[in-house]
């Protein structure tokens, strides 16, 4: 169901997989991931607290609370956590991307840039350039901020271009 993007199905049958396995820290993680998929953020909340009892020291929990604090936006609750996933592994650029839209959220944009940077070789939808060009733009760098907005943009028409070349691809024409 996850593969599939069905993330609400896959949420559904992960609890069922529960109730037979009551515990099973894998099937836990798997519904976490599909709760988080599916935007359940107060669930994923709840059930990744649970799994940081068990792995008080896990940086991918810590990451994975990080991010849900950030949905959730509440960025000072979520410092903590990405601190101890940078702290574990300071090269992620997981962690680069959660440290620089937190910092963004918090209104420090001159700690949110080198994060921004470091964290660009994984932005696949643009978001992160979005995320940079605001910080640039907070810290009077306007310059910076254009360009970076202007490759924002264009990562945005690419994307919605290949969108309608596929949904072009994929009409039903008359025989």
């Amino acid at each position: 169901m996850q593969a599939q993007r069905q993330q609400k199905a896959a949420v559904e049958e992960l609890n069922l997989a529960l109730k037979l396995a009551p515990g099973d820290f894998y099937l836990r993680e798997k519904l976490l991931s599909a709760l988080f998929q599916a935007r359940d953020y107060q669930s994923a909340l709840s059930l990744v607290s649970e799994l940081l009892q068990d792995d008080p020291q896990s940086p991918a929990l810590s990451l994975t609370k990080g991010y849900i604090l950030l949905a959730l936006e509440d960025p000072e609750k979520a410092m903590p956590y990405l601190n101890t996933a940078f702290k574990a592994d300071p090269k992620s650029l997981g962690v680069h991307a959660a440290l620089g839209r937190a910092y963004v959220q918090l209104k420090q944009p001159l700690a949110a840039i080198p994060h921004l940077l470091a964290a660009l070789p994984a932005d696949d939808d643009g978001s992160l350039r979005y995320e940079l060009a605001r910080a640039y733009q907070a810290v009077g760098e306007t310059e910076l901020s254009r360009k970076e907005m202007a490759q924002y943009q264009a990562r945005i028409k690419a994307d919605q271009d290949e969108r309608d070349k596929l949904d072009q691809e994929l009409q039903i024409t008359a025989p």
